[in-house]
């Protein structure tokens, strides 16, 4: 009775490999049963099973979305389509109005240098230099630079502006602003580009000013 008892306690606490069963014996374990049971090589299949289980029972219960969750999701993705669609209108607006609005003000530049320098265009080679000329068409919402020439005029150059940007009108003093070729001082005045039909100005609106000495600003 002793020498049994004491072989059980021995084996309980060094782990003596049973001879008589091989298979309990980690050490001849084959090496794909020793994957499956090593957790250095992974999960132990009991736990495997377990959660692939698991997964099975719930695919099979038909567990899913509710219809409460299916429409506050449709919701949120509809309001913030919404608002991004609106950002993006207002930015394309406000891009257009100051593409239009730096476009004008570099052709009053470009009128302003060919005036100081003198260049004359071909067609006015036997014709008086008198200045440039930024002419702008109100009513099309279109603008030329023109060489003013004596008895001749030459557009140089015509642009138009886009579908939703204009000329304002009531806060435009001029259709023509003449920068001279033998003299310092012009007309001045000012050109205001609105966006829309009905701006709120000075949000919707830019204005270019043009003073006396050719500055513009």
């Amino acid at each position: 009775m002793l020498l049994p008892t004491a072989h059980r306690v021995i084996t309980m606490f060094f782990k003596i490999p049973n001879k008589k069963n091989p298979k309990s014996d980690p050490l001849r374990q084959s090496s794909s049963e020793a994957r499956i049971r090593n957790p250095k090589w992974g999960l132990p299949s009991t736990t495997f099973k377990t959660k692939f289980s698991a997964i099975l029972n719930r695919t099979k219960s038909g567990a899913g979305f509710t219809l409460l969750e299916i429409i506050v999701v449709f919701s949120v993705i509809a309001i913030v389509a919404t608002v991004g669609v609106a950002a993006f209108v207002n930015y394309s607006k406000t891009q257009s109005l100051q593409t239009s609005y730096l476009d004008l003000k570099s052709t009053l530049a470009t009128a302003k240098s060919y005036s100081l320098s003198q260049i004359k265009p071909a067609e006015c080679a036997t014709f008086t230099l008198i200045g440039y000329e930024v002419s702008l068409d109100i009513f099309d919402n279109k603008y030329s630079l023109v060489a003013k020439c004596q008895g001749f005029d030459k557009t140089l150059k015509t642009s138009s502006f886009p579908a939703n940007v204009g000329f304002n009108s009531s806060l435009t003093t001029s259709e023509a602003f003449l920068f001279p070729v033998l003299s310092k001082t012009m007309t001045g005045g000012t050109i205001t580009v609105q966006q829309g039909l009905r701006p709120v100005c000075p949000q919707d609106c830019k204005i270019i000013t043009i003073d006396d000495l050719g500055g513009i600003r």
